[in-house]
This record gives structure tokens, sequence and C-alpha cells, in this order.
């Protein structure tokens, strides 16, 4: 019986199974390293290497040089900080084969991003890994997140007949740079399985039912009776005066699902906001005082944080306002109707419940300056006061406009929270303005000189009548840093203010370019005059760099990039 046993098919498995596992804790005390070696025992990785083996809440790695046929024994040499000089950008040379290539024509753009194009993708984690069907439909955004980002409460305003031209390409940039945000408009929305939150759901029925609120009930009817509505279609307007009854309610939102958020912040969905910078400027203050911070406009007396240039409140003024009061929802939502603005009725409540006002100045606390500003990247306002001073946000924006801007900052690599007026000018004017530019128009405003007769001088100087006499305007106010002249208007404008401007051309359809008066504008900047400014200020790298102007391949003087182009032809 005891043979037969030994010969049967259980026994013969007992002892296979028993074999094995002997070889296997002996090959593991004479070989340890085995451990980290099997498939069942490899190292936790991050999102999205070579093996999908991870879970959503795990931070996200930077990509290991990007290329489709990296290997996990190379080794591969990660960006530095030194990888990114202060002042490089603004200096590129770029070949034939790649300034056309990009956003826009890059002369900020190191040679390095003309990589060929990647196959790296961070895949998604497996069905068992998503707690509910709601968390599985959302695309994942990437975790790139700026600096005290995880102290703010983000707020994107948006209206549901532009949701779909302004929202979508900030779920590719300014939303991967925050963990908490929430996204507003007049109609329920999706966008990559991410909510739009209605934000008149509690309005009041009387408020709902008034003239104003026509067109957000012409989009609900549509919307309840159909199963596939864009309220882009809708041929209502009247998304403006629906917008001022916008804030406060997002405000209240905001801080009744993050109370213990430091600071809110709204921005328009044609702005970007340079959130780097914003965070490092914002862990410098207390969020335990009520501050209210923007870039300061004004409704008859009263001073406002002007929306488009993005608003941010502290903790403590929110709390004593609509965070202890949510009565103050119903008192506004009345208000509303005679205010032209709701970033105006946000400044409104605060001065009437809590005597607070826009934070303003240079020098005191908490130190605002010109850090807000309501221009795009081509019409940014830059004087010798701005110069060396932190912008943080732009508006007017197109999404083309936003996708430039995030490449700009993510390319400054560790100096992104520290772009300065002077890096705009010198990024994205310098290497583009010259004395004399045709077809050009840069917004010269401050002093007009018209046909009409208005502005002209004592000596019968007419700085209309040609683009010399015009240049000769210029060079005769001190303060002039560039001006434009309008050959079909009889039109000579001056400022002491740098923009770049834009092309005017039949081509173009481009802000008021398509006015009869401005084609064939010409613009010229006061060159000497702006070199003169930059060697005078500490943070601008003239100076240090003016020993190398002889050489072309170090050619960092005003309007490099046309020389180059005109040598290449």
């Amino acid at each position: 019986m005891g043979f037969e046993y030994l010969r049967s098919p259980k026994f013969v498995k007992l002892a296979v199974v028993s074999a094995i596992v002997t070889m296997g804790l002996v090959s593991l005390l004479l070989y340890p390293d085995l451990l980290s070696q099997g498939p069942g025992f490899e190292p936790e990785r991050h999102h999205g290497y070579h093996r999908p083996n991870h879970h959503p809440a795990n931070p996200p790695p930077s990509p290991p040089g990007g290329h489709p046929d990296w290997k996990e024994e190379e080794t591969v040499k990660g960006l530095a900080d030194s990888d990114f000089e202060r002042f490089d950008s603004g200096y590129f040379h770029h070949d034939k084969s790649d300034y056309g290539r990009y956003e826009s024509v890059d002369a900020w753009r190191p040679h390095e991003v003309y990589d060929p194009s990647s196959e790296f993708r961070l895949p998604i984690p497996p069905l068992h890994e998503y707690r509910s069907k709601g968390e599985y439909l959302k695309q994942p955004l990437v975790a790139d997140y700026a600096k005290n980002s995880d102290k703010m409460f983000f707020m994107i305003k948006t209206g549901a007949s532009v949701l779909w031209d302004r929202l979508p390409i900030h779920l590719l940039t300014t939303l991967t740079r925050v963990p908490k945000f929430a996204i507003y408009s007049d109609a329920p929305a999706s966008v990559a399985g991410h909510e739009v939150i209605d934000i008149f759901t509690n309005i009041t029925e009387e408020t709902r039912n008034h003239e104003k609120f026509t067109m957000y009930r012409a989009q609900k009817k549509i919307h309840d009776d159909q199963g596939v509505f864009d309220p882009g279609t809708t041929v209502h307007n009247g998304g403006w005066e629906l917008d001022k009854f916008k804030n406060i309610p997002m405000l209240a939102h905001a801080y009744s699902v993050s109370p213990e958020s430091d600071w809110f912040v709204f921005m328009d969905a044609d702005s970007y906001i340079m959130l780097d910078a914003l965070g490092s400027w914002l862990g410098t203050l207390d969020p335990d005082l009520a501050l209210y911070l923007g870039s300061m406009a004004f409704l008859g007396d009263l001073p406002f944080a002007h929306g488009g240039s993005g608003v941010v409140l502290s903790r403590k003024a929110v709390e004593e306002t609509i965070g202890k009061h949510p009565e103050y929802l119903a008192e506004y939502e009345r208000e509303a109707f005679g205010v032209c603005c709701g970033d105006a009725l946000v400044a409104k409540m605060l001065r009437d419940k809590m005597g607070l006002e826009i934070s303003r100045g240079t020098q005191e606390y908490p130190h605002i300056g010109w850090r807000f500003q309501g221009n795009s990247f081509y019409d940014v306002m830059v004087t010798e006061e701005k110069w060396c001073q932190n912008i943080l946000t732009f508006h007017h924006l197109t999404p083309h406009d936003v996708e430039v801007l995030w490449e700009y900052e993510r390319l400054k690599g560790p100096y992104r929270s520290d772009i300065t007026y002077g890096d705009i000018y010198r990024d994205f004017y310098l290497p583009f303005i010259d004395k004399r530019k045709e077809n050009w128009d840069n917004l010269a405003s401050q002093k007009a000189f018209k046909r009409a007769g208005d502005g002209v001088d004592p000596e019968n100087h007419y700085p209309f009548d040609s683009f010399e006499a015009c240049e000769q305007a210029c060079k005769d106010w001190d303060k002039c840093m560039n001006f434009r002249y309008l050959p079909h208007a009889g039109y000579c404008g001056l400022s002491a203010e740098i923009k770049l401007g834009f092309p005017v051309s039949d081509d173009n359809k481009h802000g008021h370019t398509e006015d009869p008066d401005n084609k064939e504008a010409i613009s010229g900047w006061n060159i000497e005059r702006i070199q003169q400014v930059r060697r005078n200020l500490d943070c601008d790298p003239l100076g240090d760099r003016e020993e190398h102007n002889d050489d072309p391949r170090y050619d960092r003087s005003e309007g490099w990039y046309l020389r180059r182009m005109a040598s290449s032809n």
C-alpha cells in the first residue's frame, strides 16, 4: 500500500511542488539579487515608462528623454537648471528648416526642441483601479503643478456660446498646473469628461425670468428638449449681460468645496496666468489677512480688480463675506442688475461688507506693482518703470496665444517664476522691431496728430504729412519710444509705451486691422532711446553683452531676427 502511494499522481505532484519550492529558497539564499530582477518583484514605477502598473494617485514623472526607442538599461541625462541660462532665450538664430515649425516664429525657442515627434505617451491605469465611472470618464491631466498651486482654488469663467472656442486649450495647458479647479459657465457642459458647472442653477425664479436671462432660458430649453445641443449655435446674443451675474456665485461655490484653500483665483477663458510666478509671489503673502489683488480699474469712484487680468482673493476676504454670509448671494444677485460687470460687483461687496479695497502700490505690502495686466504678449505696454517687474497675466487671447504663452513659460525652465516685462520685450519684441516697418501697426496712440487739425504744433509742423515727419515728432518728444503713420487716415501716433503690434494686410484679420484707415500702416521704434533705457537697468543684459555686438553669431540687438531672415533669402 505504501509503495503504491509513492507511485500515485497525487504524491508525484506533491514531490514536484516541494522540489520547486526548495530550489527557489536555495536560489534566493545564494543569489539575493534575484529579488529585484524578476518580473514579479519589479521596483515601483511611476506613470508610463513602459508598463501601466501604476495608480492614478501616484505623481507622474518627467519622460525619460522622450524618444520611442528608449531602453531601460540606457543612461539618459536629464535636464538641469544649468540647461536654462537666464538670458539665452530670445537669441536663437534658427535655420530655415526650423523657423517654419511650431506655433510661431519662436525667436525664444532653443534649438533642442526641434526633436522628431515622440511616440512616448502616459498609459492610463486598468479599469479596476478606477473608483467610479465618473473618474474613468475624465481625461487624466498631467500633474505639472506650479509652486504653491495646492494652496489655490482656480476658477475659470467662460460663456456657453464661446466655450468650445476658448476652453479646450486650457486642459492641455493651464489646468495641468493646478490640482484644484472648477469651470463655470451659463449652461452645463463637459470637456474631456470634466464638468462645466452651470453657475445659474440656483438663481432665484425672479432673476431667471428677467429679460436679461432670455439667452439663458433659450439655451436651457434647447438643452432640455434635445439630446444634442451646442450653445455656440444659438442665435441669441446676451452673453455679456449674463456674465456679470456669475462672479459672486462662483466664489460661493469655490469656498463651499474648498474652504481650506488659501487663495481663490478668477481667470477668464481668454486669459492666461503665469502660475509659477503667481504661486511664488502668493507664497510671500498671508492668506489670513483680507487681500484683494488684481489690475485696478474704475467704475465711477469704485476701484475694482479687472476680471480679464486675473483676480485673487485671500481666504480671509472670502470667509468674512460670502463664506460666513451666504445670504449675500441673493443680495448681490439683485445688485447685479444695476452694475455693468461682475468683477466690479465683487469689489462692491468687499467694500460694502468689510471696507476692503483692491491693493495698490509697489513699495508697500503686498507689493502688487504691475504684476496684473490685461493685454496679450504682442501689445503688453512695456515701460522703464515696469521693465524689471514680474508679469503674471495676459488677456484677450486666442487659443493660439494661450499655446504660445504656455510653451514660452515652460521653456523658461527654473526661471519661469521670474518672468518680467523686460523678458517679454527681449523675447517677443526685440527680434522683430526696426526703425521702419511697413504694413505694421504698433498701436502707438498716446499722442495723436490728425489731418483734421488736432495736435498740430505752433510752428506749422505737420507730423501726419509723412512717415519722416511722424518720426521727427517722436524724436522731438523725449518720452517717445515708438510711433506709427497711417497714410490713408492722415494720422501720426506717438507712444512712450513700447508695443510690438501686428501685421496689417488683407490676409490678416486681427483687432481693428480691417479699418480702411489702417491700410498700409507704417510703424517705427526709436531704437537708440530704447537701448539707452536698457543700459540703465540692472535687470537687462545689454550692457554685459555689448562686447559681442560685432560678431554676427551674437547679434542680440533690436531687429536681429529680421536681419537674419533677410540674409538667408
